[in-house]
């Protein structure tokens, strides 16, 4: 039977890299929000729309078009934000569902999401996108920086999620441990 870990590391990025981090989580949630709108508004036009890894990939595909600073956003980080998205409208129309059964639930779109509620982007796979060596983590686009390991990691390592709180940053791997 596998079983998910999560293993929670503060890091210590330098000035450079706390910019580009930042960036990361801002573009992050510009693109989230962007995309959101997008699907909101074209769902308006047509109550009947799906929602599908498809249509998503084509709004995506436009979005970048319109503004190519999404592109300093690794692939699978846009990738991993739609999948957020799609699950956000999946749990929209359960609650539709649910209320057209005669429950009392609160049905309402994904919201927008504030930068100050939007603090992670994720590497959904490890494919070569980040990587540690001895103390030091090396991130895809971002470079390397101190890691303090204060335990081992157990585990198949799956996802790297960064985090921001308190102006301090934190790396949460999700390993599977058979």
């Amino acid at each position: 039977m596998q079983s998910k870990k999560a293993y929670r590391f503060r890091i210590y990025p330098d000035e450079k890299r706390q910019q580009l981090l930042n960036e990361e989580i801002w573009l992050s949630h510009t693109f989230y929000n962007k995309l959101l709108e997008r699907t909101i508004k074209e769902y308006m036009n047509d109550k009947k729309t799906k929602i599908s890894r498809k249509i998503f990939n084509g709004y995506m595909k436009g979005i970048i078009q319109e503004d190519k600073r999404f592109l300093k956003i690794y692939s699978q980080t846009r990738q991993d934000i739609r999948d957020r998205l799609i699950k956000a409208y999946q749990n929209f129309f359960k609650r539709v569902q649910r209320r057209n059964k005669g429950e009392k639930v609160k049905v309402g779109f994904p919201r927008f999401r504030s930068i100050d509620k939007y603090k992670s982007f994720a590497y959904p796979q490890d494919n070569g996108s980040f990587h540690i060596e001895k103390n030091m983590l090396r991130i895809s686009r971002i470079g390397r920086m101190k890691i303090e390991l204060h335990r081992q990691i157990q585990g198949t390592v799956k996802t790297l999620t960064i985090k921001k709180e308190a102006n301090q940053y934190y790396a949460i791997f999700t390993t599977i441990q058979e």
